[in-house]
């Protein structure tokens, strides 16, 4: 069987494996490397043919240092790596011609002009077009207006895959860490057959406890899950807090089942066809995934209490 072949032969979990592992994008990684590659030896062979223009061979070193960095960081940190070889495009601008400068300008100017819409980036954005207006128009982008732009775009790209990258390391484990803890400890502690029996009057209300308190916990984990979505317009900072916000929500879940508890066991709230433990976790579950409904709750509460 050719090597084609087994490639489409490949089953479901292989397919999985790959994804897991980060395969495509290492892929995609590897081929960026070969276009860089590719660009560093013609620019070499440039820089060999005309002697007399010592800028060439400078401009080749740099870049070669960078792509030697990606290559390094290629097994070890794909994001370094993509930083890298974001370093050597930028680089690689300064050795273009004036005809190769203004058709990359123009694709720039276009990619940040979809890219960074929105952001203060775009603002930047519009300054450097200002600097190229005042230009005559027969005369190519500076260098340095070029890696300027480039910069931006560059920057835009990295920070959006750190939020991708942050968002994959640590909200799916969290989440399905947390979820797996809570489950099999209710399972086994409070939904189980390990439950101590024959407990003493003063202690009956430990398991109405736990259950409540598992079953907040576990729809903060879902409101969790359902509210933790990676926005790539907010900055990281906002980001990092945002998620610092999110994992406080199975505490706060909870604790608002406490309360809830009590007023499931006294009746307060109540729906029929619902009692007794499965009651609890309902209402506990709900006041762990809705901060709407455990607020109204609390009102309509303290205003019958009045």
């Amino acid at each position: 069987m050719s090597n084609d072949s087994q490639g489409d032969s490949r089953t479901i979990w292989q397919w999985g494996y790959d994804l897991i592992r980060g395969r495509v994008h290492q892929d995609r990684l590897e081929e960026a490397l070969l276009q860089a590659e590719a660009a560093h030896n013609e620019l070499k062979l440039r820089a060999e043919k005309s002697g007399s223009d010592p800028k060439l061979g400078v401009i080749a070193t740099i870049a070669k240092q960078h792509l030697d960095h990606a290559k390094v960081q290629r097994r070890r940190s794909k994001f370094i790596a993509w930083g890298a070889l974001g370093q050597f495009d930028n680089a690689m601008l300064a050795a273009l011609d004036l005809d190769d400068r203004k058709a990359r300008w123009c694709s720039f100017i276009n990619e940040a002009e979809k890219k960074l819409k929105g952001t203060w980036r775009a603002d930047a954005v519009n300054c450097l077009k200002e600097f190229q207006k005042n230009e005559e128009k027969s005369v190519s982008p500076s260098v340095s207006l070029l890696q300027e732009l480039h910069r931006h775009i560059v920057t835009r790209a990295q920070n959006d895959q750190f939020k991708l990258r942050f968002a994959q390391r640590y909200g799916i484990p969290v989440v399905s860490g947390a979820l797996f803890l809570v489950v099999v400890f209710a399972l086994n502690m409070g939904l189980g057959g390990y439950w101590p029996k024959n407990l003493p009057p003063e202690v009956k209300w430990a398991k109405p406890l736990l259950i409540a308190v598992l079953s907040g916990i576990l729809g903060g984990i879902l409101s969790m899950a359902l509210h933790g979505r990676t926005n790539l317009q907010s900055t990281i900072p906002e980001l990092r807090m945002s998620f610092l916000v999110t994992l406080t929500r199975p505490l706060l879940g909870g604790a608002a089942a406490i309360p809830v508890m009590v007023l499931v066991q006294s009746e307060y709230v109540s729906v029929k066809g619902l009692e007794g433990n499965m009651a609890i976790l309902v209402f506990c579950m709900l006041a762990g995934l809705s901060e709407r409904w455990f607020i109204d709750l609390m009102d309509r509460l303290g205003a019958d209490t009045k």
